[in-house]
């Protein structure tokens, strides 16, 4: 063979040697050594806060990978899923993405829930209480919401629980409350506030965030928003403080001898708590025509007061009379004052005295 043809020739078997090396490269890169499409490992970072679950452990590039997340920590909310620093795609809360052809990390985005009881709207009643009771029946604890809006005759709301296994929405409903609830038939249908109604019997114990969103409707383009971390306990433990009720029964002339009846009801009272629902003082005679009686108040609600003579000679052994209204020591910005008004007693601050006239009319 002439030297050109078989430098010609050894130029050609280089070629093709040179273009196999290429191409057994290039499929080093898309397949393994049987011929399969090389995969990727998926593996998710450690969080404190939420696990996140993806539906396969590797993956080749191209394929769709679906990533579940539970969270963790109840004070916390999930914003979004990662894959390699990339934003997952959300959809009815699941996250997905297509794998790229390298391995990848998974990682969680949350953020802390922030206490809102007062948006301008909307507030959080300062006499809820942040803990409720479990019941075995059914029980209602009550959350009151007040709306700051003049011509609001209608809402629509939404709530959400952070923790459906502690608050299900199942066991909220919302009540609306309108003026004339508040002040008789002379007010008007203006809503003032909302009744946030938990069922107990349906709850579980823990903590979850409840956010609340209201809107008023029928030409009312106002909205608000609360959000409040609400705990299930066994018990509810308040703050309870000693008050003293001093009735003045100067007017009745029943005699030095006669014993008296008091019934004092919490308005308020949180089903399941530590405080007492009705409190009753019986056979209680006057000193100087005077009834002193002592009560354990919980700050922030308000109370009825059933006031009787023991009488033997009425049909059910009693004679109620009524009580005139009565305004006490002391005042604040915020609080008004320690008073007996409306038929509703109120103090605030602890152990204050109040004194309340007896009138000579009675009712049944």
């Amino acid at each position: 063979m002439k030297k050109g043809k078989i430098l010609a020739w050894l130029a050609a078997v280089c070629a093709l040697a040179l273009c196999a090396g290429v191409l057994a490269a290039c499929d080093d890169g898309g397949e393994n050594n049987g011929g399969e499409p090389q995969t990727y490992t998926i593996t998710a970072a450690t969080s404190e806060d939420c696990t996140l679950t993806p539906d396969k452990t590797s993956a080749a590039a191209g394929d769709t990978v679906t990533v579940t997340a539970a969270m963790k920590n109840a004070d916390k909310y999930l914003t979004g899923v990662k894959y390699n620093e990339e934003d997952c795609d959300e959809e009815n809360g699941k996250y997905t993405f297509t794998m790229p052809a390298a391995n990848v990390t998974l990682s969680a985005v949350t953020e802390a829930y922030e206490e809102v009881l007062d948006d301008g709207m909307a507030t959080f009643a300062s006499s809820n209480m942040k803990t409720i009771a479990k019941t075995e029946t059914a029980d209602t604890a009550t959350l009151l919401v007040l709306f700051d809006q003049n011509y609001m005759t209608g809402i629509k709301y939404e709530i959400a629980s952070s923790d459906e296994s502690v608050i299900p929405v199942s066991a909220i409903t919302v009540r609306e409350v309108k003026n004339s609830d508040l002040v008789g038939s002379s007010g008007s249908n203006t809503i003032e506030q909302a009744e946030v109604n938990i069922d107990t019997s349906k709850v579980s114990l823990g903590s979850t965030w409840l956010t609340m969103y209201f809107k008023g409707t029928a030409g009312s383009s106002a909205s608000g928003t609360i959000t409040v971390k609400i705990t299930v306990a066994e018990t509810v433990t308040v703050e309870k403080w000693t008050e003293t009720l001093v009735f003045d029964v100067s007017s009745l002339r029943y005699g030095e001898d006669a014993l008296y009846y008091i019934r004092v009801n919490d308005n308020n009272y949180i089903t399941g708590s530590d405080a007492k629902e009705s409190q009753i003082f019986d056979e209680v005679a006057a000193v100087d025509e005077e009834v002193t009686v002592q009560i354990e108040y919980v700050p922030g609600h308000t109370y009825s007061i059933t006031f009787g003579y023991i009488d033997a000679k009425a049909e059910h052994g009693y004679t109620w009379h009524n009580l005139d209204q009565a305004v006490g020591q002391g005042s604040s910005a915020t609080g008004g004052f320690s008073q007996y008004k409306g038929g509703e007693l109120s103090f605030i601050s602890d152990g204050q005295s109040l004194k309340i006239k007896v009138a000579k009319t009675t009712h049944t």
